[in-house]
């Protein structure tokens, strides 16, 4: 009896408890390969989340804790508050947060709500945890257009809502500073209004996306061919049209030269590509068709007089090919149409995403 009465008053501790409460105004946005959180902040379904958790464009999928979920649309962004806002039709009448209109004080408490290293969901020991959690703090300082918080955020928390004692939507997580404790940022809010509103003219541009890099190791296969390593950097437009440049280099070209004689491989190169997102989650993968323009490099050894000279060439050649995507790397072929030789090569997504424009 003792134990149900206790059980009994917990239940309505935490009911009476405004931050926890917010939980239940929590929402989960899968946007391709990205886990992010949100906030409802009406009866309609209007959702309030980070910029960034949606710069690839397209249509999100959002679901609350209960289970029920719907399809969003992106009507309003502001880039330097890192703030955008969805419509999802489908959590009409869902529990949702007011927000308040003003920038809160330094050394108010606040919570961060959200889902820690949501990407993955969490089995085994981290079962039940890691989704829909909350994490305590105040408000360290308060700048133009973001709020620093004491609040213990992760990758997974970006979007989620910042609320105060009284359950009050402050503001939305956006990040923290690599390598740092206690030194992360909400986009303030104050322009959510505007953003939802209907006559909103801030809403997703085509002009946007995001800026990556990756390490690359390539295989030229043709007469000679020798694996080299490099970087790519991915310029996506909305995660549709990408931009692509490619530098690298050969494993020790003057040994291979010195050895075979006469060695080739694929140096740097520009490309256009097309993507195509295939399903959400953590590995939906993505697909893009490309053409680019390469340059094929390369060593052989002549030997004169007793002595061996190295002689460097280069030729620009074009390159067709595809490539397959998920979350932790990618695969991509490509081939000369003009027959002089293919590539194949494995990236890694680290670091992967460095900036959202």
């Amino acid at each position: 009896m003792a134990a149900m009465l206790l059980h009994l008053l917990t239940a309505v501790a935490l009911a009476s408890n405004p931050p926890v409460s917010a939980l239940d105004a929590v929402v989960l946005i899968h946007q391709g390969d990205t886990v992010c959180a949100g906030v409802l902040i009406d009866d309609a379904g209007t959702a309030v989340t980070a910029y960034h958790c949606v710069a690839s464009g397209g249509r999100p999928r959002v679901r609350m804790r209960t289970g029920d979920q719907g399809i969003a649309r992106i009507v309003g962004v502001d880039v330097g508050r890192d703030l955008a806002v969805l419509k999802v039709p489908d959590l009409a009448g869902q529990p949702w947060l007011e927000w308040v209109s003003t920038a809160p004080e330094v050394g108010e408490a606040i919570w961060a709500l959200g889902h820690p290293y949501g990407a993955s969901a969490p089995e085994g020991f981290f079962a039940g945890g890691l989704r829909w959690s909350i994490t305590e703090g105040m408000i360290s300082a308060v700048g133009p257009v973001a709020l620093q918080i004491s609040a213990g955020v992760n990758p997974g928390n970006s979007g989620g809502p910042v609320v105060n004692a009284e359950g009050e939507l402050v503001g939305i997580v956006s990040r923290r500073l690599a390598s740092s404790e206690g030194l992360a940022f909400a986009g303030r809010i104050e322009t959510i209004a505007d953003l939802a509103s209907p006559d909103s003219a801030r809403g997703l541009g085509p002009v946007g996306g995001t800026l990556a890099v990756a390490p690359v190791v390539s295989v030229w296969n043709a007469p000679g061919g020798v694996p080299s390593t490099g970087v790519q950097v991915n310029l996506a437009f909305r995660d549709r049209v990408v931009l692509c440049g490619v530098g690298r280099w050969a494993l020790s070209p003057r040994w291979g030269a010195l050895q075979y004689g006469d060695i080739t491989w694929l140096g740097s190169e520009v490309r256009l590509a097309l993507r195509q997102r295939i399903g959400r989650g953590r590995f939906a993968p993505r697909a893009d068709a490309w053409v680019s323009a390469a340059v094929v490099e390369s060593t052989r050894s002549e030997f004169l007089a007793g002595d061996v000279d190295l002689i460097r060439d280069s030729a620009w050649t074009p390159l067709v090919g595809g490539r397959l995507s998920v979350a932790t790397g990618a695969l991509e072929l490509g081939y000369d149409p003009q027959g002089s030789g293919a590539v194949a090569s494995v990236l890694f997504n680290w670091p992967g995403v460095i900036k959202t424009f």
